[in-house]
């Protein structure tokens, strides 16, 4: 490989400017394509076999600095090529997309930006354009191991097609431009942020590999939503996200775990009160009705004639557990841990306003889950939504100035959007179910509110 990289060396400044923004795998494309590597000179690169199998963007962090080095590439540029700030010590899968993600109009120059491997960047900040996976003309993964990148360069491997195609066109006039790094500085600079002293940040368990988040535009934009607080107007290619901002009174003494289960299921039933007091001139929300507090535990079918408004809000009171607390019943002297009351801000003011939005958020989740549901036929009114649903983002701050704390809520869910939805789905029921029909004929059923209305 000495005389191949001899040969690099001569091309080495142009293709590795840190004037330029490129990423690992353009740098690892074009030092193949140039050379001409074969796979046995691309395995004596990294030396084992085995480290050919992950992605590119997931190679350990010894047998990238191996790559780099045998491409005589500078450490510098070779790090931040790899998006080496953004991994922190943690390994490159929990953090970067595995396939290659791209902007189309990026790619179709063949640039690429590391930052497009990070699931919470939805957008390009050159060309606004939406990220996106796999082949621009087959749809096919786009792989991003060693050994398919030395043997496919910039082309697909399932159809053999050019992803770079515009690329090629303007290599016969002149040299390849590459995007100035100046366009990624604001990007970069916001994902590489760290908590401040005395900030704290929701952060939800995401049990989805980073490849399944980016691939899903809604899942994208909750994580995006959790993980970036930056400025938006610092640059392009971020979210414009409107955030709901509260100055609150620091506490000084620590709360206990014990007290603070009690104090958040305090502030559960407290909400859904407040909810029911909202909804009780839509609905009739005066008892449990019958059947639902069964069905809560045995997933059972479950036949209801009932406003959709109220199955909304009994299914939320379900996903909580505080049914019979809400019609009037004292909670339990002890209080278990609350659902996702790991998620939540320790200072109690902080929490009672980021619960009201949850229930909110949820309850309105589930009147629209259950607005086209024809029958009361419901398989699973035990099972709690996925909770990146209607678990709003939050961040405390805490603001030396005033001896104040700061909340910040993204709540796309408040009491007016309640209000909205309540209003234009209020006249919607769940009716009983046909003694002849079958469960399965009832599950699969569908109407929409007007067939509902007749029906009821």
């Amino acid at each position: 490989m000495t005389d191949l990289t001899r040969m690099w060396n001569r091309h080495l400044k142009r293709y590795t400017d840190p004037a330029f923004e490129k990423s690992a795998f353009i740098i690892f494309v074009e030092f193949c394509s140039d050379m001409v590597l074969d796979a046995g000179e691309v395995a004596t690169l990294v030396k084992q076999r085995w480290s050919l199998k992950p992605s590119i963007f997931h190679l350990s962090e010894d047998v990238a600095l191996e790559l780099g080095q045998a491409m005589g590439i500078e450490h510098a540029s070779w790090q931040n090529a790899r998006g080496a700030d953004f991994l922190a010590g943690r390994p490159g899968k929990r953090v970067f997309v595995g396939e290659l993600r791209y902007c189309r109009s990026c790619l179709s120059m063949g640039n690429h930006s590391i930052l497009f491997q990070l699931p919470q960047v939805v957008h390009c900040p050159i060309h606004e354009e939406r990220l996106r996976m796999g082949c621009p003309h087959c749809g096919h993964p786009i792989p991003c191991n060693a050994l398919a990148l030395a043997r496919n360069h910039l082309y697909c491997g399932a159809c053999n097609r050019n992803v770079a195609s515009e690329r090629r066109r303007a290599a016969l006039g002149g040299p390849i431009g590459h995007p100035p790094a100046e366009c990624f500085l604001a990007l970069r600079r916001v994902l590489s942020e760290r908590p401040r002293a005395g900030e704290s940040r929701s952060a939800l368990q995401w049990d989805r590999s980073p490849a399944e988040i980016a691939s899903n535009p809604t899942l994208g934009r909750r994580f995006h939503a959790h993980t970036v607080w930056g400025d938006p107007s610092a640059g392009k290619g971020f979210l414009r996200l409107p955030t709901e901002s509260v100055l609150l009174d620091n506490e000084e003494v620590a709360i206990s775990r014990p007290k603070f289960h009690a104090l958040v299921r305090s502030a559960v039933i407290s909400a859904f009160v407040d909810l029911a007091g909202r909804l009780g001139r839509y609905a009739r929300l005066n008892e449990v009705p019958q059947g639902v507090e069964d069905a809560m535990h045995s997933a059972a079918r479950l036949d209801l004639r009932l406003s959709t408004v109220a199955a909304a809000f009994w299914r939320s009171a379900g996903a909580f557990d505080v049914l019979r607390f809400v019609v009037g019943e004292m909670p339990p002297p002890t209080a278990k841990a609350p659902p996702f009351g790991y998620w939540l801000p320790e200072h109690s003011g902080a929490m009672r306003l980021v619960v009201e939005r949850a229930v909110q958020a949820l309850f309105v989740h589930t009147l629209l889950s259950l607005r086209r549901l024809r029958y009361g036929v419901q398989v699973a009114w035990s099972e709690v939504p996925d909770e990146s649903v209607f678990l709003p983002p939050w961040r405390t701050l805490a603001r030396a100035e005033s001896g104040r704390l700061e909340l910040q809520v993204r709540a796309r869910v408040s009491a007016g959007t309640v209000e909205r939805v309540v209003k234009r789905y209020c006249r919607s029921r769940l009716v009983e179910a046909p003694h002849s029909a079958s469960a399965l004929e009832l599950i699969g059923s569908q109407g929409d509110a007007d067939s509902v209305k007749a029906e009821g």
